[in-house]
C-alpha cells in the first residue's frame, strides 16, 4: 500500500524549496564571477586558460637573475612592448601567492602564433628596492626567455 504525502501536511523542520535555497552556493568551488563577454574571447588563448604561474616556475629549464637599474613600471613598459601583437603578458599581485611580496610576470605568445612558438613561456619574479631598481630572477623556455632576459641585461 503507498501513501502520498501533501507538501503542506511536513513538519515545520522541513521547508518548501524557495529563493533562497535554489540560490547558488557560496562555498561552491566555481567561481562566482561571471566574466565579461568581450573578455571571454581574449581569454580563450590568454594566460588565465594556460598553466599557473608556479607550474611554470618549476617547470622551467633556463634560469637566470640580477639587478634591472630602474623602476618595475619601466621594466613592464619595456616588457609590453617587445612585441604586442604576438605576445600577452600577465602581471600577478605581489599580495597573491605563490611567491608573496614579489610581483610575478608571465610571458606568452598569443594564440595565433604557431604552435612550436605557443610553447615557450617566460616567467619573472620581480621584488622592489628602495632604490627605484629591482631584483629579478627569470625562468623559461627559448625564444620568449632569451627575448625577455635580453630586455632585463640591455644598458
Amino acid at each position: 500500500m503507498s501513501a502520498t504525502i501533501n507538501s503542506d501536511e511536513l513538519p515545520n523542520t522541513i521547508s518548501k524549496p524557495d529563493d533562497a535555497t535554489t540560490r547558488n552556493d557560496l562555498i561552491a568551488f566555481d567561481s562566482p564571477f561571471v566574466p565579461d563577454p568581450s573578455e571571454s574571447s581574449q581569454m580563450s588563448g590568454s594566460l588565465a586558460s594556460q598553466m599557473s604561474f608556479g607550474d611554470v616556475w618549476e617547470g622551467s629549464n633556463a634560469e637566470a637573475r640580477g639587478w634591472y637599474g630602474k623602476s618595475i613600471d619601466q621594466l613592464l613598459r619595456r616588457i609590453q612592448i617587445m612585441d604586442p601583437s604576438n605576445v600577452d603578458l600577465c602581471v600577478i599581485d605581489t599580495s597573491l601567492p605563490p611567491f608573496l611580496g614579489e610581483f610575478k610576470v608571465m610571458v606568452r605568445f598569443k594564440a595565433h602564433t604557431s604552435m612550436t612558438m605557443m610553447t615557450s613561456c617566460a616567467v619573472l619574479r620581480l621584488k622592489e628596492s628602495e632604490e627605484e631598481s629591482c631584483l629579478w630572477k627569470l625562468r623559461g623556455d627559448l625564444p620568449l626567455y632569451a627575448m625577455v632576459k635580453n630586455i632585463l641585461t640591455e644598458d
